[in-house]
């Protein structure tokens, strides 16, 4: 089954329904603008991007979009989810940042899931970022498998960007 990304906004809605189309093909990826882009954990088919503002005196971090690594529970089900992480992170004066954002997004036709991500970070001389990022999920995946709800997550993942970076995931390999 696949599944459309289709962009309301600033938000993303994602959808998670079956294991092998977590994520959807590569080709349907949205080409997001963002002024700092790079990678998780270096991974190729990863992609990780913000852009800062000054707000009221002060630097934010906003319009956050990844693409993750995700493992669940059942054992059976993994792959790569996109999807953007709505909200702020403050930036102190040294340059950190970090926060918890608990959302919830709407696949059209299915029920809205609950995402936790956690991320932090640390804006670096000439125009380099890096950090960590995590996300968990309870999509549903069908009635068979524990009451159709299972726990996916990305576990702690660091990641590094750089302002101007032109970055796209690359496909996967087939062998």
């Amino acid at each position: 089954m696949r599944i459309r990304h289709t962009l309301v906004g600033v938000a993303i809605v994602v959808g998670v329904c079956a294991a092998p189309a977590l994520a959807g093909p590569l080709e349907e990826f949205p080409q997001p603008e963002n002024k700092y882009e790079g990678r998780l954990a270096n991974d190729p088919q990863t992609y990780f991007g913000f852009n800062t503002k000054h707000k009221s005196g002060k630097l934010i971090v906003r319009k956050v979009f990844v693409r993750s690594a995700f493992e669940c529970a059942d054992g059976k089900t993994s792959g790569y989810e996109q999807f953007p992480v709505p909200g702020r992170f403050t930036v102190n004066r040294r340059g950190a940042f970090e926060g918890t954002k608990r959302f919830r997004l709407a696949p059209p036709g299915s029920p809205t899931l609950p995402f936790v991500v956690n991320l932090s970070g640390q804006l670096g001389k000439r125009g380099k970022a890096a950090g960590e990022f995590s996300f968990r999920a309870r999509p549903y995946l069908g009635p068979a498998r524990a009451r159709g709800r299972v726990l996916c997550k990305s576990g702690r993942v660091p990641w590094n960007a750089k302002r101007g970076a032109e970055v796209r995931p690359e496909q996967p390999r087939t062998e």
